[in-house]
């Protein structure tokens, strides 16, 4: 038993680390010239095109999954307005990182969702727009840090002002949910 373990991991160790042969290069001694890296070559067509390819989504699973950020952004504003006295009026450093933690989360959760080619350049649109709406919240924090009130208020006023481009955005995508902070 002892013998079968031994050759079994004396495989697994060959196997790790490429074969058996010493030389490192590929199997056909294939290599790019004026690479760095002189043992390694582009892949072939066939190889390229066996690579697995992020997973693009259909049309109703990037519907159903951008509903899912939009609402959970949606669940977590409101939450926030319900311990704020002045609503989405508030102002302040502890009010405004929660809007930037909120907007920031759903451009990240965005943009790891693949469209498929009929949406690609509509999701790229409203992918875009949030991402402009993370930057003013983002804005909206530092001004709100440094107490700057017309900055504060310029920041929260583009995202507000912006509202319905957004709504219209994400129908256009086919969203049934709208993370925007209408009421």
């Amino acid at each position: 038993i002892a013998d079968k373990l031994f050759v079994a991991v004396a495989f697994a160790v060959v196997l790790a680390s490429g074969g058996g042969g010493g030389g490192g290069g590929t199997a056909s001694g294939d290599t790019t010239k004026g690479s760095a890296n002189p043992t390694t070559r582009e892949p072939t067509s066939e190889e390229k095109r066996l690579q697995p390819k992020p997973d693009l989504l259909t049309k109703e699973q990037l519907i159903k999954q951008g509903d899912e950020i939009c609402e959970d952004s949606r669940a977590t504003y409101l939450g926030y307005l319900e311990e704020s006295p002045n609503g989405r009026y508030e102002t302040g450093v502890p009010f405004s990182e929660r809007l930037a933690g909120i907007s920031s989360q759903a451009v990240r959760r965005f943009n790891r969702l693949k469209p498929p080619a009929g949406l690609k350049r509509k999701y790229a649109n409203y992918v875009s727009a949030q991402e402009e709406v993370a930057q003013w919240d983002k804005d909206a924090l530092r001004a709100a840090e440094v107490g700057d009130e017309v900055a504060y208020e310029e920041a929260r006023n583009d995202n507000f002002n912006t509202e319905g481009e957004r709504r219209e955005l994400a129908e256009a995508v086919g969203f049934k949910e709208y993370s925007g902070s209408e009421l």
